[in-house]
């Protein structure tokens, strides 16, 4: 991870006229590829989220606000939709919070997969650079939260450990988004 915040700094000190734009409407489609730190690292007994996933990315926004919308597939698990708003700007970086929604794919859930729902709430953050003209490198961290109007409903007390296996399920992912 070092060595990879590393190389995106020293591309990001040798790009030449990248500056974000700051007029317009910016689309951004690419991929990313990531999964569960704290699982990879050391897995819990019982634990029921996914490790790894790969995305399908598109992003939209207009340079003179700090909104933008994203559109994701989670292979092979479902779709996400998510209002990214933009807490930091400078010339070649940007720095994002970020709340969506997650639906499942014939009930292919990200984390928590011991219980069945509709739907997940997805809070989290991230950052891009770009590293090229055309080129932005991303990371994002996301924690797929089993749905809250209904969840802790069901399972009173016991909603605990479920959203405590959610967060230790939590994904960052890396990726490449290509600029129009």
């Amino acid at each position: 991870m070092v060595v990879a915040f590393l190389t995106l700094f020293a591309l990001n000190a040798r790009a030449d006229n990248l500056a974000f734009r700051h007029n317009g409407v910016e689309l951004q489609v690419g991929e990313s590829f990531g999964g569960s730190v704290v699982e990879a690292v050391s897995p819990s007994n019982g634990s029921t989220s996914n490790t790894y996933t790969v995305n399908l990315v598109a992003r939209v926004r207009h340079g003179r606000t700090p909104f933008a919308f994203e559109q994701m597939i989670i292979i092979p698990h479902g779709l996400m939709s998510s209002l990214l708003l933009d807490v930091w700007r400078g010339d070649r970086w940007r720095a994002h919070l970020d709340l969506g929604v997650f639906v499942p794919i014939h009930g292919q859930h990200v984390s928590a997969k011991s219980i069945d729902r509709s739907w997940d709430i997805v809070p989290g953050l991230g950052a891009e650079v770009k590293v090229h003209e055309r080129m932005v490198v991303t990371a994002d961290w996301r924690i797929f939260l089993p749905d809250p109007t209904t969840v802790p409903q069901i399972y009173g007390d016991f909603v605990r450990p479920i959203y405590k296996d959610a967060q230790r399920g939590g994904q960052l992912w890396l990726g490449a988004n290509v600029v129009f």
